[in-house]
């Protein structure tokens, strides 16, 4: 409201300051420090110590294990956005067209930390994450120190998003066991789509009673149904709830891959014993800082007779715990 009512330099300044990105209370953690702000920092490190061991009845003695630690590594850059315009079309710009375009700057920081999130999960089967492994895999190492063998699985194929196959996606997740051999408790309450699947999402999440049919490879069979049949049946993740958002993330499909118009994510966000998100990682400056080239004494005005603006944000991604986490391609 300041940006609208005040004058054309003033609201300049009033529109830089006070936003809030779409997707970090929902799915990713937010830290930034100081000194990455400042420059100071070029990496943000995360140490953290995975349980490893069951408890033993004590017979024969202690049996100590080593501490072992993993860490996840962040680097901060500076993201930025540049306008300009001719001094006289901007002075002349009768319909305040010119005017308003520094809030573009806005927009542009604002949806920043969406596309970083969006091509961090596309390109998930090429990109490693501290297990050493492709951050979805069908073969995750169960512990990457070796203190439990086994793999598992959070890249499923095939799977096209109905009641069904999210079903059989929570089930997977429910399961999966930590380093020390034991469940994770992971409640899959997150459900991250691109546009084209927001009504099949809708469909799979809160349509309590489906229609399952289909041959064998295609359709929505439900487990032990017989190929070319169909039965009406209740939809387990609509009657429970289960799942609390679809997150419609139209940056998903900005590489242009037909894959990604039909590939969707299951994520634990929503977990307070887990501390809330942790399978994404997203560091961002909390404002982002508006720059501006508006006084006649400026270079590009003295020199060329051009206004110009700028709006940079420190930000980073990475990927957390992926065992919180996964892709699932029709």
């Amino acid at each position: 409201d300041d940006a609208i009512t005040a004058g054309p330099f003033e609201y300049m300044i009033a529109i830089g300051f006070s936003f809030e990105y779409v997707l970090t209370n929902l799915l990713f953690v937010p830290f930034i420090s100081g000194a990455a702000y400042n420059g100071d920092m070029a990496t943000v490190t995360f140490g953290f110590s995975p349980p490893n061991s069951k408890a033993h009845e004590l017979i024969a003695g202690r049996q100590p294990r080593p501490l072992t630690m993993h860490s996840i590594e962040l680097s901060p850059k500076i993201y930025v956005d540049t306008l300009y315009s001719e001094r006289k079309d901007f002075d002349t710009d009768l319909l305040n067209i010119l005017r308003k375009a520094p809030r573009d700057l806005r927009r542009t920081e604002s949806k920043n930390p969406d596309v970083l999130l969006a091509d961090l999960l596309r390109n998930g089967k090429t990109t490693l994450d501290y297990t050493g492994t492709f951050a979805f895999s069908a073969t995750k190492p169960k512990s990457v120190n070796g203190a439990i063998s086994g793999t598992y699985s959070n890249l499923y194929t095939g799977r096209q998003l109905t009641a069904q196959n999210l079903s059989f996606v929570v089930s997977e997740m429910m399961a999966r066991v930590n380093e020390d051999g034991l469940n994770y408790g992971i409640v899959p309450d997150t459900l991250i789509v691109p546009p084209n699947l927001y009504g099949a999402a809708v469909q799979a999440v809160e349509m309590r009673n489906n229609v399952y049919s289909g041959t064998a490879g295609a359709g929505n069979l439900w487990p032990g149904q017989a190929n070319s049949t169909a039965a009406v049946g209740d939809n387990w993740i609509a009657h429970t709830g289960f799942i609390k958002q679809v997150v419609k993330l139209p940056e998903l499909v900005d590489g242009g891959a037909s894959i990604d118009t039909t590939t969707w994510y299951v994520a634990e966000c929503m977990n307070p014993a887990h501390g809330g998100a942790v399978g994404l990682l997203l560091g961002v400056e909390e404002g982002f800082e508006f720059l501006t080239n508006l006084a006649p004494s400026d270079p590009t005005v003295f020199l060329k007779n051009e206004f110009a603006w700028a709006g940079e944000r420190y930000a980073g991604v990475g990927y957390g715990l992926t065992a919180f986490l996964s892709r699932c391609e029709a």
